[in-house]
């Protein structure tokens, strides 16, 4: 009985470190960004400044919180505080 229990767990611990192995060369652990594989290319913002559609997420992200940052420092110079 514990010749059995033994050889399972070493067949476990073995595929347990195999898989990642196997994760790794397939790509599918790795990970990925976000821009679909088969739509246009993302540019960097400073590549393309005029065409937002085709920015990075993240650079979309910093142009928004930019302009709330230019909202609310506007707002208030604006109300005196």
């Amino acid at each position: 009985m514990s010749g059995v229990l033994r050889s399972a767990g070493i067949r476990a611990l073995r595929q347990a470190t195999q898989q990642p192995t196997l994760m790794r060369q397939t790509g599918q652990g790795a990970r990925g960004f976000a821009a679909d594989p088969h739509g246009p290319p993302k540019v960097n913002a400073w590549e393309a400044p005029t065409d937002p559609g085709s920015w990075k997420g993240e650079h979309v992200v910093f142009a928004v919180l930019a302009g709330w940052v230019v909202v609310i420092k506007g707002s208030m110079t604006a109300l005196g505080k």
